[in-house]
């Protein structure tokens, strides 16, 4: 080929790769918001999140205000075998009872609002309701995770190995000192850190049992 036509072969080749690179330029120029349009969309985006935090805001503080005046500060109750510690400060302490068979099953579900139950806090009993719980009484009632505490660790934990000896043949005159106590972190926090608990089975004469007490601790799981 003569030099002049390979020239202009080569010059034809390399119009026509500018050419594509100069279309995918274009495109990417349509394509690409302008500075203007973007910080408006940021501003947009700043804002919605805003509103929302303060509705989150306005909505935490008036569930607060309709329930921390509740259950603030409260003297103890005692209430057959069950003894329910007063609140200071909107923190329980310790619950004893002692459980008999005839108690299972009679206790109430949480009927109250109490201070820090949110989305993702069940109102958990300290009583367990299957153990004779009341569900009324602020006292007995704590904001913990509903599955992972209350459900999953308090029942399989503890109050399951209760609630099965109790109901067990033979077991009749049985019954169960049981205590939980609830642990807080430092500053004002009303949800529960832990709770400790202790259950030991008496038969009829007063003499420990061998095969129930339960003795531990569970982190109330956050949410």
């Amino acid at each position: 080929m003569p030099l002049a036509g390979a020239r202009a072969a080569g010059n034809r080749a390399l119009s026509r790769v500018l050419a594509r690179v100069d279309t995918r330029q274009a495109i990417k120029e349509r394509d690409r918001p302008s500075a203007e349009s973007t910080r408006s969309k940021r501003r947009e985006e700043t804002q919605l999140r805003q509103a929302r935090n303060r509705l989150a805001t306005v909505n935490a503080t008036r569930a607060e205000n309709e329930t921390i005046a509740a259950d603030q500060n409260m003297g103890p109750r005692t209430v057959g075998s069950i003894h329910y510690s007063g609140i200071n400060n909107w923190r329980r302490g310790v619950m004893t009872a002692e459980i008999t068979p005839d108690m299972l099953g009679t206790g109430s579900p949480p009927s109250v609002p109490i201070s820090g139950w949110t989305d993702g806090y069940a109102r958990g009993h300290l009583l367990a309701r299957s153990l004779g719980g009341d569900g009324a009484d602020v006292r007995n009632l704590v904001p913990i995770a509903h599955v992972a505490t209350n459900v999953t660790e308090m029942w399989h934990t503890v109050e399951k190995p209760i609630w099965t000896h109790l109901r067990t043949a033979g077991n009749e005159g049985h019954r169960v000192k049981y205590t939980v106590a609830v642990d807080y972190a430092a500053g004002r926090n009303v949800v529960p850190k832990t709770l400790r608990f202790h259950a030991r089975c008496y038969d009829e004469n007063g003499i420990k049992c061998d095969d129930l007490e339960v003795v531990g601790s569970i982190a109330n799981a956050a949410v």
